[in-house]
């Protein structure tokens, strides 16, 4: 009775590796279709700068407005913002104030990643951009 237990257990651990076989080839097959169509789709940088779609460089004016934008260094990052006043409004804030604002506004960062990296709870960053926000304002304001 033991040997065939045995048997059993064994032809049933060699279908089930066939089985994973199986379905490791299965998704690795579908794995490089949706690569070679990914690839089939893309077109290459430099195709388009080789066949003239784009050019390789640009001159004359910028026609976007560029000249409207005005690089600010936050919190060790050169940051480009359009409203001037903004800046200066940003530039009078406490540092630990700009980084939560750099991490916030910037980096994409939500109350609750900011409270972790503080140690502090969300509630209190979270009043505290209010509190920088309304600071903000004021500044700004003032500016007029």
């Amino acid at each position: 009775m033991e040997n065939i237990t045995e048997q059993y257990q064994e032809r049933i651990e060699q279908e089930f590796n066939a089985l994973c076989k199986i379905i490791i080839r299965h998704a690795s097959a579908e794995a490089k279709c949706k690569v070679s169509k990914r690839w089939k789709q893309e077109i290459s940088f430099e195709y388009l700068i080789e066949s003239g779609m784009i050019p390789a460089y640009s001159y004359g004016e910028f026609k976007d407005g560029i000249e409207d934008r005005y690089p600010m260094l936050l919190c060790g990052h050169t940051v480009i913002l359009e409203n001037e006043r903004l800046i200066k409004a940003l530039s009078l804030l406490e540092r630990k104030k700009q980084e939560i604002v750099f991490l916030y506004f910037f980096k994409h960062y939500t109350y609750q990643e900011i409270a972790r990296y503080y140690g502090q709870a969300y509630s209190s960053v979270w009043s505290r951009m209010q509190t920088v926000i309304k600071q903000l304002k004021k500044e700004m304001e003032k500016q007029e």
